[in-house]
């Protein structure tokens, strides 16, 4: 079982959430899936907080591994002026009862003017002292259906104490990438990319991407895209069409196809070939309070062969 848990807004009017059960933590500081508690603290005055706390959940080959695996954590924030929100957040893993993981973190989000945005992020690993993460971008919006965003990230993988990852080097991966997106007409926008990856030893690529979103007819979204990268391990070339369609209030039918062609530099490395996806879903609110959602997923690939997948969700608010 993936997630089980209560959602229950509002314990406390308009100042305190709380979550309690399965369900899925994402903190800058640290993430993952918890058998336990999460409390929102909101609303007083400009400042915030969170906390959480339990038993995390590993899942490897379709069920539950590990003994002793704890997860704790939280978070004060501060919203002030210009939209400027400053989160600073702590959170650490155990296995075997003996720490795995510890790791803080400073979020910032700015909007010094009104077509200016500006955010980064740093998180730190306490047990290694060194950085997992640096990021740092701006959103600028110079006309009124044109926006433009420019993005460096930094990141590093992290090991649990006792990994034997820990003693090796491991080169930092990062990306300088550009993007610009414009609003043609109402119902259509195009959207360009530019990434330059490093990854450390001389290595690197360029991967370059241009996508189109639009709404032909009434109910009826068209997402296609178009993905090309060269350098580092080869060639990428590939296509994703995807489709969405409110068929009333209650329903909604999604399909797609992905396409993904790979040629390396030595023409006789088995990872040269092509892989395909076609999945399709389907979603019924039956009414305000329960949703069923399903999706199945056809997967043939030059490594793999043929594979299917699917998943049935039934959603209940209250």
């Amino acid at each position: 079982m993936y997630y089980l848990y209560i959602d229950y807004r509002n314990v406390v009017k308009d100042h305190l959430d709380l979550r309690a059960g399965r369900t899925y933590v994402n903190a800058t500081a640290v993430s993952g899936t918890l058998d336990g508690l999460y409390l929102n603290l909101k609303n007083v005055g400009p400042i915030g907080a969170s906390a959480f706390g339990g038993r995390e959940v590993i899942f490897q080959n379709k069920q539950e591994v590990g003994s002793g695996n704890l997860m704790n954590g939280g978070s004060i924030y501060l919203d002030t002026a210009k939209n400027t929100h400053v989160e600073v957040s702590y959170g650490n893993k155990y296995r075997d009862s003996k720490i795995a993981r510890e790791g803080v973190a400073l979020d910032v989000t700015s909007t010094p003017l009104e077509a200016v945005k500006l955010y980064g992020r740093v998180k730190y690993d306490t047990i290694s002292d060194e950085y997992n993460e640096l990021l740092f971008g701006a959103l600028v919006v110079p006309l009124k259906n044109l926006s433009l965003r420019v993005e460096y990230n930094q990141t590093r993988p992290t090991f649990d104490s006792n990994s034997i990852y820990r003693i090796f080097f491991v080169d930092r991966y990062q990306e300088i990438g550009a993007t610009a997106e414009y609003q043609i007409i109402k119902d259509y926008r195009i959207n360009l990319k530019y990434a330059k990856e490093f990854f450390g030893e001389d290595a690197e690529a360029d991967v370059y991407d241009i996508g189109l979103l639009a709404t032909p007819i009434k109910d009826l979204t068209l997402n296609l895209s178009y993905e090309k990268r060269n350098g580092y391990t080869g060639q990428l070339s590939g296509f994703r069409i995807n489709a969405g369609y409110n068929i009333n209030k209650a329903a909604k039918i999604q399909a797609g196809i992905d396409y993904d062609d790979f040629r390396t530099t030595d023409s006789q490395d088995s990872r040269s070939g092509n892989s395909k996806k076609y999945w399709g879903a389907l979603s019924y609110q039956f009414n305000k309070i329960v949703g069923v959602t399903g999706r199945g997923e056809y997967d043939k690939n030059y490594t793999n062969g043929d594979s299917y997948q699917g998943f049935v969700a039934l959603n209940v608010k209250y």
